[in-house]
């Protein structure tokens, strides 16, 4: 994504939704703007575009 020189401003949401235990759900957003840093946000109780 950052390889050829040019950054590409994207998100990637990350959630983990136990299936056998009485976790509670996590999620996590990865954000990448013009530079790097890259942000990460999280862990959320729920997603952001709901």
């Amino acid at each position: 994504i950052m390889s050829s020189g040019e950054i590409t401003p994207f998100s990637l949401v990350f959630h983990y939704e136990p299936e056998f235990t009485n976790d509670l759900p996590a999620y996590y957003v990865l954000n990448c703007q013009d530079l790097p840093p890259l942000e990460l946000l999280g862990p959320l109780e729920r997603p952001e575009w709901d």
